[in-house]
């Protein structure tokens, strides 16, 4: 979601907070004194973090105001959470807040930028949506499009433990693919990206060394989608399980369109690797299959030199080794 969209997504918020705090009359004045204050103080730390947001997302509002708002807006939310620790919905507020303005952009802004993700953000998008699942688990908002957005996150992190968290999430959209699809409710937009789904899970299989599991999960993805990427994600999955004459006829068949596609779209963001060095195996398998011998080299070189993915690193040495020998090379 968009500044530009957040006004709007939290005005109907508004509205139905408002409705909810208009509720019977004779149950409110029979709360204990100290229920009630901590109701209160809910109430209005929630819409005190609706305006924040509201008035940040306005075109008129300069970007130091924008930070400071959005920050303020987070804030308030968090306090309406501490008043009422079993209230999901300044979770699911304050995480939106945070990916609105400061994750989820399609170009660099004062606040964001797609190609430097915000490690902190991130961590408290997750752990405000992990609150609001665990205290509101079949609220319809938690659809595929959620469930996606925090499994990116999880993935640019790139701890085990947060893969694995990715992994656990892209599960969840397939396995509740009714679920996941979205009802229409409150204006949803179906999700349907189950390529991409597919394609992302197995790059997490991946990044975890389950390459049965990759490998089966892109030929999945291309059941949806004859997308290049997905093809060479493929490849290398088939690489890295030591079926390499397989994946480079695989390359071979795509063509040398193809590998100037995947680069550029690699180098547009469009396809993102982590780590970002990741990209060199790729790019180093490709340059070799299509006769590159010495750009391929040098990826190899790049991949190695990275010491990323400990479990990949003889299997890329061995190649770079076998292509040396070829070209008379140490």
């Amino acid at each position: 979601m968009r500044p530009q969209a957040i006004a709007a997504c939290l005005a109907v918020l508004c509205i139905a907070s408002g409705a909810a705090r208009s509720d019977d009359l004779w149950t409110r004045a029979t709360l204990p004194s100290e229920a009630e204050g901590a109701r209160h103080l809910y109430e209005e730390n929630m819409r005190l973090g609706d305006e924040y947001a509201i008035v940040a997302a306005s075109d008129s509002t300069r970007a130091a105001d924008r930070r400071r708002l959005a920050l303020r807006a987070v804030l308030a939310f968090e306090n309406a959470a501490r008043a009422l620790p079993d209230a999901a919905e300044p979770h699911f507020r304050a995480g939106l807040t945070l990916a609105t303005f400061f994750i989820d952009c399609e170009r660099p802004t004062a606040l964001c930028n797609p190609g430097r993700m915000l490690r902190r953000e991130a961590e408290q998008v997750i752990a405000h949506w992990n609150e609001f699942e665990r205290l509101a688990p079949l609220d319809p908002r938690i659809d595929g499009h959620f469930l996606f957005f925090r499994a990116i996150l999880h993935t640019r992190l790139g701890t085990p433990e947060h893969v694995e968290q990715a992994l656990v999430d892209y599960k969840k959209i397939l396995e509740r693919g009714d679920f996941a699809a979205g009802s229409g409710v409150n204006g949803a937009v179906p999700f349907e990206d189950w390529g991409t789904t597919y394609s992302n899970m197995a790059e997490t299989y991946m990044m975890l060394g389950r390459l049965d599991e990759a490998i089966a999960a892109y030929r999945d993805s291309l059941r949806f989608r004859q997308h290049t990427p997905y093809y060479y994600g493929l490849a290398v999955a088939l690489d890295r399980d030591e079926q390499g004459a397989q994946a480079r006829e695989l390359i071979v068949t795509l063509g040398q369109h193809a590998f100037e596609t995947f680069q550029a779209e690699v180098a547009s963001g469009g396809t993102f690797y982590v780590p970002d060095e990741e990209k060199y195996y790729y790019f180093a398998l490709a340059a070799e299959a299509l006769g590159h011998d010495e750009p391929a080299l040098r990826y190899w070189d790049r991949f190695i030199q990275s010491g990323i993915y400990p479990q990949f690193q003889a299997r890329a040495i061995a190649n770079r080794n076998a292509l040396a020998r070829r070209r008379g090379r140490p």
